[in-house]
C-alpha cells in the first residue's frame, strides 16, 4: 500500500470526539483554523483563547489534531470543546497509530488531516504552543483575499518569542504590504511564519504525492500554494511564535541526526515540485537541493574534491557553467564554508554555546 493509499485508509478511520459535528455543522464556515498540538498543555489554553477572541462578521470553526499528548494536553483540549461545541471539532488521535512511517521518518499526519477535513472556504493555520495577538486577524486577512480573489496565500508579521534565551523580536517579510516574490518561499528565510497563514482550502483537497510525503510541512505548503495564485503579505505583527518550547519543531532540530535526516526528504521533494511547477524555478530548486547535499556530508570538514564532485551532476553544474572564474571559486568556497558551519552547528559543542551565548543576550 502506497503512501496515499494509507493516508486515505486513515481519513476514513479517524473518528471526532463527542460527535460535536452536529452543533458545527449548523452553520457553514467560511474559515476552518487548524490547530495541531501535541505536549503543549503550558500553552494551548492561550493559542485556543486567542483563536475563540476573533471578532469576525463571518463564521469560523476550529479543528484541533491533540496527537496522543501525555502531559495534560488532551485533559485541557477536551475541556475547550466541550465548552465550545459550536466552535470546535476535536480530533483525539493515539500517536503511534495515526503517524505512518515513510522512508523519510514520520510522515506527519495530524497537519495534513486537518486540513483534508476542513470545511471552509479559507484554512488558518495555528501551531498549539503559539498565539494570535490581534483579536481583528482573521476578519483583516479574509476581508483581503475575498476582494483580492487572485490571492491563494496571505501571511503577515510575526512577534518571536525565544524560550531560550527569553527574548523577543519582530520578524517581518517587507516594511510595507506587498505581493511576495514566489522564488523567495523555498528556504526558512521568507519571513512567513506558519501561525500567520491563511489560504485557500481548494488548491489542497487533492494533494500531490510530492508534498504529502515531503518530511517537513510549511516549506513545501507555501511552495504548492504559490503556484495557485499570488502569496500576499500584510504589514502587521497578529502572531506570537515560540522558538525553544519542548515540543516546538526548532527544539527536536537541535539534534545533528534529526537535521541529517531530513536533507534526503527535502531534495526528493524538491524534484517534485520542480516538475509540479513546470520546472519554473529550477535554479532557486537546484541552489536550495544543493545546499542540502553540502549540509549532509558525512565529513567533519568538507573536502573539496567531494564539493566539485556534487557541483559536476548536471542539474548544479548548470548554476556554475556561466560564471567567471573568480564567481566558480566563491561558489565553491561558500559550500566549503556552510558545510563546516553545519557540522559546528549541529555538534554538542555548538548547540551548547549557541545556548550560553543566547542566555547572555
Amino acid at each position: 500500500m502506497n503512501l496515499q493509499d494509507e493516508f486515505n485508509k486513515r481519513l476514513k478511520l479517524q473518528k471526532e470526539y463527542l460527535g460535536n459535528d452536529k452543533e458545527v455543522n449548523k452553520i457553514q464556515p467560511l474559515v476552518s483554523v487548524n490547530v495541531q498540538t501535541y505536549q503543549h498543555a503550558k500553552y494551548i489554553g492561550e493559542c485556543l483563547d486567542s483563536i475563540l477572541m476573533q471578532k469576525t462578521d463571518f463564521p469560523f470553526e476550529i479543528l484541533i489534531g491533540e496527537d496522543g499528548s501525555t502531559d495534560g494536553t488532551r485533559k485541557i483540549c477536551i475541556k475547550y470543546a466541550e465548552k465550545n461545541p459550536d466552535k470546535i471539532r476535536l480530533f483525539l488521535r493515539d500517536r503511534r497509530i495515526s503517524h505512518i512511517k515513510n522512508v523519510h521518518g514520520y510522515f506527519g499526519f495530524n497537519a495534513k488531516f486537518n486540513r483534508k477535513m476542513s470545511k471552509g472556504k479559507y484554512i488558518a493555520l495555528c501551531e498549539g504552543d503559539d498565539y494570535w495577538i490581534d483579536s481583528s486577524k482573521l476578519q483583516k486577512q479574509i476581508s483581503y483575499m475575498e476582494k483580492n480573489p487572485q490571492c491563494s496565500l496571505s501571511f503577515h508579521a510575526a512577534e518571536i518569542i525565544n524560550n531560550f534565551s527569553r527574548t523577543r523580536q519582530i520578524i517581518r517579510a517587507s516594511k510595507e504590504n506587498h505581493i511576495f516574490p514566489k522564488n523567495k518561499l523555498f528556504g526558512y528565510g521568507s519571513g512567513a511564519a506558519t501561525s500567520s497563514l491563511v489560504f485557500k482550502k481548494k488548491p489542497i483537497e487533492e494533494i500531490p504525492l510530492w508534498l504529502l510525503e515531503a518530511p517537513v510541512g510549511d516549506i513545501p505548503l507555501k511552495m504548492f500554494l504559490s503556484q495557485f495564485g499570488t502569496v500576499d503579505y500584510i504589514n502587521e505583527v497578529m502572531v506570537a511564535r515560540r522558538v525553544g518550547s519542548s515540543e516546538s519543531w526548532s527544539t527536536r532540530m537541535n539534534k545533528s541526526s534529526a537535521r541529517i535526516s531530513l536533507y534526503p526528504g527535502m531534495i526528493k521533494m524538491l524534484d517534485g515540485f520542480n516538475k509540479f511547477s513546470n520546472y519554473k524555478y529550477s535554479d532557486e530548486v537546484y541552489e536550495k537541493q544543493l545546499m542540502y547535499e553540502i549540509k549532509g556530508l558525512d565529513s567533519w570538514i568538507p573536502h573539496p574534491f567531494s564539493i566539485n564532485k556534487i557541483l559536476q551532476r548536471d542539474k548544479y553544474y548548470s548554476l556554475i557553467k556561466n560564471k567567471t572564474l573568480n564567481e566558480r571559486i566563491r561558489v565553491y568556497f561558500t559550500c566549503y564554508l556552510l558545510g563546516i558551519k553545519t557540522k559546528i552547528e549541529s555538534s554538542w559543542i555548538g548547540w551548547n554555546l549557541k545556548k550560553i551565548f543566547s542566555n547572555k543576550s
